[in-house]
């Protein structure tokens, strides 16, 4: 994979342009693997899960063994995140399926992909609101698909509760605690949800009604 040099790189800041001179280098690289025939050689001890998913490994990049030559499913696509160092692997449906770190800059090149699951749970860490309510959430990809109670963080649920001798939390933080219902909303419905080949196949999991209240913590308004 064409990379720009380092002479390159000082040139343009040079120019003038030394505070985007890097970021400059990372979006060239970025374009370079979406558009080009190349996957990274770090897959984290999952290539057998990106072979399984149909994807067809060759040989190193020449002069570049931190990329080898890859075939695509027919369909299948790599795009662009809107950050330089981040990219979407999809499938023929859209869905994306690996994401793909690449740091082009010079000084610090490096790349690797990890395969992704199709259900997922997580807290609302990214809300607006985050630091004021917590919530679990169960996701097909970015749709929410379910969700828990929005509690009210106070200073004390937020801190949960720890045993004094071992350390071990007694009773969870809010947040952990309803991600926890969302990861046994998971477990009942999808209990293969861990495994990144799994369900891609299967028709979408329905949201089975309101959720039920396993915190007696009052809700949310």
């Amino acid at each position: 994979m064409d990379q720009l040099s380092s002479e390159q790189v000082l040139t343009l800041a040079l120019g003038g342009l030394r505070e985007r001179a890097i970021e400059y280098q990372e979006k060239h690289g970025q374009s370079q693997m979406v558009h080009g025939s190349e996957l990274p050689a770090n897959m984290h001890r999952k290539r057998h899960i990106f072979e399984a998913m149909g994807i067809q490994f060759g040989e190193p990049v020449p002069g570049d063994p931190m990329f080898l030559q890859a075939t695509l499913p027919p369909g299948w696509t790599k795009q662009a995140t809107d950050h330089p160092m981040w990219s979407h692997l999809l499938d023929d449906q859209g869905r994306c399926r690996a994401s793909i770190f690449y740091k082009a800059a010079f000084y610090d090149r490096s790349a690797s992909m990890r395969p992704l699951r199709r259900y997922s749970a997580k807290a609302n860490y990214g809300d607006k609101d985050y630091r004021e309510w917590a919530q679990g959430r169960v996701l097909d990809g970015e749709k929410i698909i379910w969700q828990s109670r929005r509690v009210a963080i106070t200073e004390e649920n937020d801190r949960g509760v720890r045993d004094r001798e071992t350390g071990e939390y007694t009773v969870l933080p809010i947040r952990d605690a309803l991600e926890q219902e969302a990861i046994a909303w998971l477990n009942r419905h999808a209990p293969a949800w861990q495994d990144p080949l799994a369900y891609w196949d299967k028709p979408a999991l329905e949201v089975l009604g309101p959720p039920r209240a396993t915190i007696a913590i009052p809700e949310a308004p």
